[in-house]
């Protein structure tokens, strides 16, 4: 019927439209004047966000060493549980 290189063609090809038809029809439906707003949680989000990153760069050092210190701890644990079997 149709070799490798035209399924996989075929495949990508239904993907790419699958994905994109969606955003075509909401283009095409919604007229008139249309504002991006933000809504009450990307505000909440931000008001918390802002501040954690500005404190996370301020303490690099830290944070750094906490996210080596984590993953280390999680390795071990994993040690433990794949030899546990």
């Amino acid at each position: 019927m149709w070799g490798s290189e035209e399924a996989t063609f075929s495949s990508a090809r239904a993907d790419f439209y699958a994905r994109r038809r969606p955003e075509a029809a909401v283009a095409i439906l919604l007229t008139g004047k249309i504002s991006e707003k933000e809504n009450i949680f990307m505000r909440v989000a931000r008001g918390h966000y802002e501040p954690s990153l500005r404190a996370a760069l301020a303490a690099r050092g830290v944070v750094v060493s906490t996210a080596i210190a984590l993953v280390i701890l999680c390795l071990l644990i994993a040690s433990r549980m794949l030899g546990s079997r």
